[in-house]
């Protein structure tokens, strides 16, 4: 049985109001994450690819210097 929020008493209403709202932040936060995530890995992608470019170019990043 299903009981819609607008029968319950306030508290629950309010209750289940701000758990709601609590659920759609997470929801962004999830997705803001996730979108992170794919940048960093974007990202490092783009720096292995440079590091590939610039080693096969002769650049040893100071490794062999003295």
């Amino acid at each position: 049985m299903e009981t819609k929020i607008s029968t319950l008493s306030p508290d629950v209403s309010q209750l289940a109001d701000k758990a709601r709202k609590d659920a759609e932040a997470i929801d962004v936060l999830m997705r803001d994450a996730e979108r992170a995530r794919s940048q960093a890995k974007n990202m490092l992608q783009d720096l292995q690819s440079l590091e590939v470019r610039l080693c096969s170019s002769g650049w040893d990043f100071g490794r062999n210097s003295s």
